[in-house]
């Protein structure tokens, strides 16, 4: 969790029910230091932002940022992510739950969480961080933007093969909160390291996980596949036709053993999901 005191988040308080605070990264590039401000703004007024949907990672390993000209800690999966993801230029508003709510404040928090499926279908794009570039992802996020979305076949190469099954092998796809992050989002990039590509670039023929040695992480039944599927389902079903398949039992079928750090985290990440 960040250790932000709370006279930072008096000085951007949320007055209204439809109150959000929102992250204002400024430019930088390279090693400058990360700063960043916080404004409120109301969700009923449909501002313009970005929203990052992440891992949090190990409470233990953190890295400093400047958030209203005072130094915080944040963990440090989301100090990498606002190092690759800041435009050199120009601010980036971006809605980011670790800094946009006040952690320490439970009544807060618990507002804030039931109006993620909001923040998140509102946001003008959903940037899904993986993580900084490893196990040659670059290689494989390389391949996914060039070739034919949707109609692309699982790399034959092994060094391609093989990256491909770390990127679905990461944790990012196992987190409860992923599925209305990813799945309710209006449009969704997904980056890593300095690479992204559009969320439907990672849609691979269903016929070619059979071609795969084991069936996680290509398999249908991987966090990954199941999350892509379901957002597939949901951009182009036919709403009835969706809602008859993604009712409440089978999302919980579906993705019920999903990761969270608070069991309730479950019930209130399906029910946002539900349309039954």
């Amino acid at each position: 969790m960040s250790h932000i005191s709370k006279a930072v988040y008096s000085t951007v308080p949320l007055e209204d029910k439809s109150d959000i605070r929102l992250l204002v990264v400024h430019p930088g590039s390279g090693d400058e230091p990360i700063c960043c401000s916080l404004k409120t703004v109301p969700l009923s007024d449909h501002p313009r932002y970005d929203a990052l949907s992440y891992a949090w990672g190990p409470p233990e390993q953190v890295k400093v940022l400047q958030l209203l000209d005072a130094p915080i800690e944040v963990r440090v999966n989301l100090w990498w992510a606002l190092v690759h993801l800041r435009l050199p230029t120009q601010d980036w508003v971006v809605w980011v739950d670790a800094l946009c709510i006040d952690q320490s404040n439970f009544g807060e928090r618990n507002h804030q969480v039931r109006l993620m499926s909001q923040i998140f279908t509102n946001a003008e794009i959903v940037v899904a961080w993986l993580g900084c570039e490893a196990d040659d992802s670059d290689l494989i996020m390389d391949y996914l933007a060039g070739a034919p979305i949707e109609t692309h076949l699982i790399p034959n190469n092994d060094i391609l093969r093989n990256s491909l099954q770390k990127i679905y092998g990461r944790s990012y796809w196992q987190r409860i909160w992923v599925l209305q992050e990813f799945g309710l989002a209006n449009d969704v990039v997904v980056c890593c390291g300095k690479k992204m590509v559009p969320w439907n670039a990672f849609l691979l023929l269903q016929n070619d996980f059979a071609i795969t040695e084991d069936g996680r992480p290509y398999g249908p039944h991987s966090p990954a596949i199941t999350l892509l599927q379901y957002r597939k389902d949901r951009v182009g079903m036919p709403q009835r036709q969706f809602t008859e398949i993604y009712n409440l039992i089978s999302l919980v079928l579906l993705f019920g053993d999903r990761l969270c750090s608070d069991p309730k985290d479950k019930i209130y990440a399906l029910l946002s999901m539900a349309v039954d």
